[in-house]
């Protein structure tokens, strides 16, 4: 897909030159730059997403006893341990 974008002087200066000493098209760099912004992006998505989650006070502390004893009884079985 062809695009009309505005750039300012320098970047796109700067952008051409390190396209050409890294052997890329200008469009190769753009969509490398883009491709990496937006999976930086979405990494901070879900950093905050999680923050969120896990900033919020607890309402019971610890495990309740009967999915203690269910995650204990897993891992047993999974791993071929004791129960605790």
């Amino acid at each position: 897909m062809k695009i009309i974008i505005n750039i300012q002087d320098d970047i796109f200066f700067a952008a051409d030159n390190f396209a050409a000493q890294a052997g890329l098209s200008r469009s190769q760099l753009y969509q490398l730059a883009i491709r990496q912004f937006l999976t930086q992006q979405d990494s901070m998505n879900i950093t905050k997403m999680l923050n969120s989650v896990y900033s919020k006070p607890e309402k019971n502390k610890g495990l309740h006893s009967t999915i203690a004893t269910l995650q204990s009884t897993s891992l047993a079985q999974n791993n071929n341990l004791e129960t605790w």
